[in-house]
């Protein structure tokens, strides 16, 4: 998560995997569509660390960025 962006937009992961959400200088805040399975949001303003979130469910979570409108991405979790 470099800039503005999700990179890479779309991730794949195995059933059980984590992604490390990495937030440089410019601060983010992370929210995952209402569904069930979906992690834990990332509240507030997160700026300069890594936090992770394990995703046990098999289906598509999308989220998106709470202070960048248009800063979309998907996470895709597969058997």
């Amino acid at each position: 998560m470099p800039g503005l962006s999700f990179t890479p937009f779309r991730a794949t992961l195995k059933q059980g995997g984590t992604v490390d959400y990495v937030f440089p200088s410019l601060a983010h805040g992370v929210i995952f569509e209402r569904v069930q399975g979906a992690p834990a949001d990332i509240p507030g303003q997160v700026a300069n660390q890594t936090i992770s979130r394990q995703f046990n469910s098999v289906r598509l979570f999308k989220c998106t960025c709470t202070l960048h409108s248009g800063m979309d991405g998907e996470v895709d979790v597969v058997p």
